[in-house]
């Protein structure tokens, strides 16, 4: 009986442990906090924030903010405080931001997509920002650009493709190409399974303005003649 008793006493032990550490991790993540600058509504994931705004609206984000979003409207997203996140979490259903309008986007980590960092089909600004540790099986392990797409003073970094276009994919539809213009930012150690570590450019214009992109693996990119060697 007090064998038992002791074994029951142990496991508890244990349980409350895990709890513990658990509660710890939980801790150590921000949480998420949406506030949009002209209503003051508030809200606990960007999608709610983004699903409740209106076109011209400012959404600052707070923490930690998981899951993947899709944006419609003209929006601005400025991330304040202690590294502000939108972080994909590895969950493999949609890229971590998805863009079908014109989106500016301030001092925010992009990070965590499994089927890649952002999907532009409309015009995206990032200023002071970072899109890292992103990975697609598509293509664009970073950006996979559509539309038009400006880095201002950020970095793509750290990001994998399992086709082309580690760091960014330039691409085009039926109806346009799409166009990159790196400012101030470097595109630096992402990875493709095929060409184009940092830049695969299918079409469209890349302009690089005291920028640079280097130490991607196979090549910075592609075709280099292109895009003046990927070092501007």
């Amino acid at each position: 009986m007090k064998r038992r008793l002791f074994g029951l006493a142990l496991l508890a032990s244990l349980l409350a442990a895990v709890a513990l550490v658990q509660a710890g991790s939980a801790a150590d993540r921000p949480l998420c906090l949406v506030s949009n600058e002209r209503t003051r509504q508030e809200s606990s994931s960007l999608q709610e924030g983004i699903d409740t705004a209106a076109s011209g609206d400012t959404l600052v984000v707070r923490g930690r903010c998981v899951g993947a979003s899709k944006i419609s409207a003209d929006l601005t997203l400025k991330g304040v405080g202690s590294n502000p996140t939108l972080d994909g979490d590895g969950v493999d259903s949609d890229r971590v931001l998805t863009i079908y309008s014109n989106v500016a986007v301030t001092n925010l980590t992009i990070t965590g997509g499994a089927l890649g960092g952002v999907m532009n089909f409309g015009t995206l600004a990032l200023a002071r920002s970072t899109v890292s540790g992103n990975t697609s099986v598509q293509g664009g392990g970073g950006i996979f650009n559509y539309g038009t797409l400006m880095l201002d003073h950020s970095a793509v970094s750290g990001n994998v493709s399992e086709y082309l276009g580690g760091g960014i994919l330039n691409a085009d539809t039926q109806f346009s190409a799409g166009t990159v213009m790196l400012v101030h930012s470097t595109v630096t150690g992402n990875s493709a399974a095929v060409r184009g570590g940092g830049i695969f450019k299918t079409t469209g214009a890349v302009t690089l303005i005291k920028s640079t992109v280097t130490a991607n693996i196979p090549d910075n990119c592609s075709p280099p003649d292109s895009i003046s060697g990927c070092i501007g």
